[in-house]
């Protein structure tokens, strides 16, 4: 479980780049403009990227892993009510994100499959907990903000279609 976990949060913004942002003198207000775009593959995960014109706020990643997958990875021998398998993966979920200052998962069951939610807020997040835990990459360390533009080139580069909504 641990390992499947790393392995898909860390491909989520693999390639993306945070983009330095300079002091400059103030401007005009300008209206930004609120973008969402949906990106998916044909592995059935789905990712919603928040953004205010180029820059990334939030994002949602939901993904599945079939329940032998996780119970394996646990070693959990026997069999399990739904309530007490559901328990098992919130309560891993939490132990291993609890700590990640603007990061929520939660997992549910559907049939024999494991649906999980990442939301990750990054204007509450700290950018360097999120590359420590693995959750994006590093990109340019003096960067400011995550780009929604890069993003979206990065995962239409490994297979995803995206478009906005």
């Amino acid at each position: 479980m641990k390992k499947v976990m790393t392995l898909l949060v860390s491909l989520m913004l693999a390639g993306c780049t945070r983009i330095g942002v300079k002091q400059e003198e103030p401007k005009e207000e300008t209206i930004e403009k609120q973008v969402i775009v949906n990106c998916q593959n044909d592995k059935q995960e789905e990712i919603l990227f928040y953004a205010k014109d180029d820059k990334v706020y939030a994002m949602q990643y939901t993904f599945y892993q079939t329940v032998q997958e996780f119970t394996s990875s646990l070693d959990i021998e026997g069999q399990l009510t739904q309530d007490e398998l559901l328990n098992r993966i919130n309560d891993t979920l939490s132990d291993k994100y609890k700590d990640i200052k603007g990061v929520s998962v939660i997992g549910e069951i559907e049939e024999e499959n494991i649906k999980y939610i990442m939301m990750i807020d990054f204007d509450e997040a700290d950018i360097d907990q999120l590359i420590e835990h693995g959750l994006i990459n590093a990109g340019e360390v003096q960067s400011q903000y995550i780009s929604l533009k890069e993003t979206r080139k990065a995962y239409q580069n490994i297979g995803f279609a995206c478009k906005e909504q």
